[in-house]
C-alpha cells in the first residue's frame, strides 16, 4: 500500500513538472511570435518609408528641373515643398516625417553627377535658383512602431529613416564615324563605289543618285522594328542580340516595316531602295549574328527607341554579312590608282564599322563608338630603266674589257612592292552634359555639351606578296621581298664553256614588316556647345518621350556651326609618313643566294665584292628617295582629293549630335546622408 501512496505522488510531481515545462514553452512561443511580428512590422514600416521617399522625390524631381513644365525654370526648396508634403499624405505618411535626416533637410535641390572615378552616380545639392538643378532628394524620419515587447525592441524612442534622390533631366543621342565624312549628296559617289561589293552584288546595277538615298539617311527605325524583321521578340534584347540572319533576309523584312519610321508620312523610293538592296545581296546568304551589328546601340533602353539610322544599319549589315568567321571584312578596292612611268598604286579601303549612333540615354552614359578603318596603299614599280640601264652599260664594259676571261649576263630586276596601312583607331563620341531647355536662354532650347576621343592614327609599312591586284597584295607579309635582282649567268673562262658557269647571282633586297608608328593624340577634346535644335511633333517624339527636339545639321541636311564637327587631321598622317619610310629603309637586308657551289663564290670573291657592294648601295640609295619622296607626293597629290571627294578622311572623327528628349523622372539613389556604411552614402556623395 505505501508503495502505490509513493508511486502516486511521484506521477503527481511529474503531472507538475511537465505543467511547468508547457507553461514554459507557451510563454516562449508567445514572446517569439511577438519578436516576429515586430520585426515584420519594423520590415514593413521601413520599406513603406523608403517607397514613400522614392515617390516624394520622384515627383518633386518632375517639377524641380522644369523640363516637364515646359518652361525650364529651375525650382527650388519652396516650390517643391507643397508637391512633397502630398504624396507623403497620399501614401499614408504623415507631415512630421519631413525632418529630415542626421541634420540633412528633409527636402534638398541639386544635380546628379557621374563620378569619374568609378562611375558611380551621385547627388550634389545646389543653392536655390541654380540652373543646373535637375535632381531632388527627401530625406524622412518617422517613430519606429510601437513593440509588443520593449525589453527587446527599441520602441518608440527609436526611428526609422529613409532617403531617396530623383532626376527629371534630358536624355540624347549621339552619332560618331571614325575618318568618315558626313556623307551627302556630294558625295555620293562613295556608296556608289562600297555598297555593290559590300552585297556581293555581281552584275547587278546599283545607283544610289537614281534612288531616294536621302530618305534612306534621314530615315531612323527602332530597335522593335528590327526585331519583327528577323521574327523575334523585341522585349528579349538578349535574344535579338543571339539572333542570326543573312543580309537579303533582313532588308526583305524591313522593307514593309519602314514606313512607319519616314519622316512625314510614307516614302515608297525607300521601300523600294530596301527591296532592290534585299536582291542585290540575293547571292550572299551567309548568316552572321546581329550582336556583330548592334552591340553598342542596344543598351539597356526601352525597344521602341528610334535610334538606328537605316543607311549605318545597311552599311553594318553589309559588313557584318561578309566578315570571314574570324570576323575580318574584306578590302574593298576604290577607283583611285596611278599607271605612269611604271609606277602603279592600287587603293584599297577596309571598313570595320560604319558610323554608330548611341541609343537615348542620359548624359554621361551616352555615347557611340566606330572602329578602325584602315586605308591600304600598294606600291608597285614595274620598271627602274634607268639604274638597270646603267648597270647593264658597266657590265658590257667589264665583258669587253675581260673577253674570254669572264662572261657576266645582265641584270633583271623584280617589280619593287611597297605596303602602306593607313589605319584610323577607334573613335567615341560622348554626350557630357544636356541643359534642360529654360526660358530665356538660347530661346528655350536645349544646349548639349559633347566630346570626343579620336585623332590617332598609325602607320604601318612593309611590302606584299603577289601582285598588286591580288587578294594577296592586301595583306603586309612579316618579310618578303621588295624587289629582287638577279645578276647572271655569270661564267669564267667562258672559251672553256660551260663547265666553270657560276650560274646567276640573286640579290634579295627584303622589308620586315615594321610595326605600327602612331601618330596623334588620345586626349578627350571636348566640343563646342550644340545649341541649335529643331522641337520635333508629336507623331515624332520617341516612345515614352514627352518634348524632344532634333538637332539641326545631321546628313543629309546641311550641316550647321557645331553640327556635325570633325577633329583631327590628314597632316597627322602624312607628318609621320617619312620617319615611317626611313624606318622601312633602314630595316631592308640585302642577301645574295649564288647558284655557284660556296668555294668557287668565294674564290670570286675578290672580284664579285665590290660589284655586290654597287649592287646594294645603288639600290637602298634609290629606293630610299622613291619610299619617302614618290609616296609622299602621290599621297599629297592623288590621294588625299580623291578621298575626300569619296567622303574618306584618315586620321579624323566626325562627331555628330542626333536627338534630345525630356526623359521620364528616374530614382538616382537610396543611400542616406552623414550616415555610416553600408546604408549611409559614401564621403563624396554627401
Amino acid at each position: 500500500m505505501s508503495r502505490m501512496r509513493a508511486a502516486s505522488r511521484q506521477s503527481h510531481r511529474q503531472h507538475g513538472a511537465v505543467a511547468v515545462w508547457v507553461g514554459l514553452s507557451m510563454v516562449a512561443l508567445l514572446m517569439a511570435t511577438f519578436l516576429a511580428i515586430d520585426v515584420g512590422r519594423l520590415y514593413y514600416s521601413q520599406r513603406e518609408l523608403q517607397k514613400v521617399a522614392s515617390l516624394a522625390s520622384t515627383a518633386a524631381a518632375r517639377i524641380a528641373s522644369g523640363c516637364s513644365a515646359g518652361d525650364g525654370f529651375r525650382v527650388g526648396v519652396s516650390g517643391v515643398q507643397s508637391t512633397v508634403e502630398s504624396v507623403v499624405l497620399a501614401n499614408g505618411g504623415a507631415v512630421s516625417w519631413l525632418t529630415g535626416v542626421n541634420g540633412t533637410p528633409a527636402i534638398e535641390v541639386g544635380k546628379t553627377e557621374t563620378r569619374q572615378s568609378d562611375g558611380v552616380r551621385v547627388f550634389v545639392a545646389l543653392n536655390e535658383g541654380d540652373p543646373e538643378i535637375d535632381s531632388v532628394r527627401v530625406n524622412l524620419t518617422r517613430p519606429t512602431p510601437a513593440s509588443f515587447i520593449p525589453a527587446f525592441m527599441p520602441g518608440s524612442a527609436a526611428s526609422l529613416k529613409a532617403s531617396a534622390s530623383a532626376r527629371q533631366a534630358v536624355v540624347g543621342s549621339i552619332g560618331v564615324g571614325s575618318g568618315l565624312l558626313s556623307l551627302d549628296t556630294d558625295n555620293i559617289t562613295f556608296l556608289n563605289t562600297i555598297l555593290p561589293p559590300l552585297l556581293n552584288a555581281t552584275g547587278i546595277s546599283l545607283n544610289l543618285n537614281a534612288l531616294d538615298y536621302e530618305g534612306l539617311a534621314r530615315t531612323n527605325i527602332s530597335v522593335d522594328m528590327l526585331a519583327t524583321a528577323v521574327g523575334v521578340d523585341a522585349q528579349d534584347l538578349s535574344a535579338l542580340l543571339n539572333t542570326s540572319t543573312t543580309l537579303p533576309g533582313v532588308l526583305n523584312g524591313l522593307s514593309p516595316l519602314v514606313n512607319q519610321a519616314i519622316v512625314g508620312g510614307t516614302s515608297a523610293t525607300v521601300t523600294g531602295l530596301l527591296q532592290q538592296l534585299g536582291a542585290a545581296a540575293s547571292g550572299n546568304t551567309t548568316p552572321f549574328p546581329l550582336v556583330n551589328v548592334l552591340g553598342n546601340t542596344v543598351q539597356a533602353v526601352g525597344s521602341a527607341v528610334p535610334a538606328i539610322n537605316l543607311l549605318d544599319l545597311v552599311m553594318a549589315l553589309a559588313m557584318a554579312a561578309n566578315a570571314d568567321p574570324e570576323g575580318n571584312v574584306q578590302p574593298i578596292r576604290l577607283p583611285i590608282g596611278v599607271s605612269l612611268l611604271g609606277i602603279d598604286l592600287a587603293t584599297y579601303l577596309k571598313i570595320l564599322e560604319p558610323p554608330q549612333v548611341s541609343s537615348l540615354l542620359a548624359p554621361g552614359t551616352a555615347s557611340a563608338s566606330t572602329a578602325q578603318i584602315r586605308l591600304l596603299l600598294r606600291l608597285q614599280v614595274t620598271t627602274v630603266s634607268d639604274i638597270v640601264a646603267g648597270l647593264n652599260s658597266l657590265l658590257s664594259l667589264i665583258n669587253a674589257l675581260l673577253g674570254p676571261l669572264l662572261s657576266v649576263g645582265t641584270f633583271q630586276v623584280d617589280p619593287i612592292k611597297l605596303a602602306i596601312d593607313l589605319y584610323v583607331a577607334p573613335a567615341t563620341a560622348y554626350i557630357d552634359e544636356i541643359s534642360c531647355p529654360m526660358a530665356g536662354v538660347n530661346d528655350g532650347l536645349p544646349v548639349a555639351k559633347t566630346s570626343v576621343t579620336t585623332g590617332v592614327a598609325s602607320v604601318q609599312v612593309g611590302s606584299f606578296n603577289g601582285n598588286i591586284g591580288s587578294a594577296q597584295s592586301t595583306t603586309i607579309a612579316d618579310t618578303a621581298p621588295i624587289t629582287g635582282v638577279r645578276l647572271g649567268p655569270v661564267t669564267l673562262l667562258p672559251i672553256l664553256g660551260p663547265a666553270l658557269s657560276l650560274g646567276t647571282l640573286s640579290l634579295n633586297v627584303n622589308a620586315v614588316k615594321q610595326s605600327p608608328i602612331v601618330v596623334g593624340n588620345p586626349a578627350r577634346q571636348n566640343l563646342a556647345d550644340v545649341v541649335d535644335f529643331t522641337r520635333m511633333d508629336a507623331d515624332e517624339l520617341p516612345s515614352g518621350a514627352t518634348r524632344a527636339w532634333s538637332a539641326d545639321g545631321q546628313p543629309p541636311n546641311p550641316a550647321v556651326a557645331a553640327n556635325p564637327q570633325t577633329v583631327g587631321s590628314t597632316g597627322l598622317v602624312e607628318s609621320a609618313l617619312d620617319s615611317t619610310l626611313h624606318t622601312l629603309v633602314t630595316g631592308i637586308t640585302v642577301t645574295a643566294d649564288p647558284s655557284s657551289p660556296p668555294g668557287l663564290l668565294t674564290t670570286l670573291s675578290g672580284l664579285l665584292g665590290p660589284l655586290l657592294n654597287l649592287i646594294t648601295t645603288s639600290l637602298v640609295n634609290t629606293l630610299e628617295p622613291l619610299l619617302v619622296d614618290t609616296v609622299a607626293a602621290l599621297l599629297d597629290s592623288i590621294v588625299d582629293p580623291l578621298l575626300e571627294s569619296l567622303g574618306i578622311k584618315i586620321g579624323t572623327a566626325t562627331s555628330i549630335m542626333k536627338v534630345v528628349a525630356v526623359d521620364n523622372p528616374e530614382k538616382v539613389g537610396t543611400c542616406l546622408p552623414n550616415a555610416a556604411l553600408p546604408r549611409g552614402c559614401l564621403p563624396a556623395d554627401q
